[in-house]
């Protein structure tokens, strides 16, 4: 029961960081899911619901204790968690991986006549709930995690 290292109190605060940034795409993109049709993109709220999902998953991986490479894949980084911290991810996230950089064009990389990988409102706004959900099952395990550690110091070791 000894005082936490300058390793833990490191991994706390970017913990912390890395859910208030999640926090933060999930607030941004929903002010712009409320633009639909007012010159906002909904390729740009499908963007900010996928860097609210990968930095709530890159959170947890923190918490866990698991390195981790600096990707934009969803489903690899989620296939890094332990099985019971797993299960607090959505599957569908892994689905709203590839809005981290393809769908930013309004056209494929190929050709750049082709518009059939544009994100339409209804696509986006399942992203957004998406990472509302990733994001608050993340936020409720974190804080589950953090009121137990501080009853139980060894907790999550």
């Amino acid at each position: 029961m000894g005082e936490p290292s300058d390793d833990d109190e490191r991994r706390r605060l970017a913990i912390a960081a890395w859910l208030a940034s999640a926090n933060g795409d999930v607030a941004a993109a929903r002010v712009l899911v409320d633009h639909d049709g007012g010159g906002v993109e909904a390729s740009a709220v499908a963007f900010f619901a996928e860097q609210a999902v990968e930095k709530a998953v890159k959170a947890l991986l923190l918490h866990e204790r698991v390195t981790f490479p600096p990707t934009h894949d969803i489903g690899m980084l989620r296939g890094l968690l332990p099985d019971a911290a797993r299960t607090v991810i959505d599957e569908r996230a892994v689905d709203i991986g590839t809005y981290a950089t393809g769908p930013r064009y309004p056209a494929s990389r190929v050709d750049p006549m082709d518009l059939s990988q544009s994100i339409g409102w209804g696509e986006a706004r399942e992203a957004l709930a998406v990472a509302e959900s990733v994001v608050a099952a993340v936020g409720a395990r974190l804080g589950a995690a953090a009121a137990s550690a501080q009853d139980d110091p060894l907790a999550g070791e």
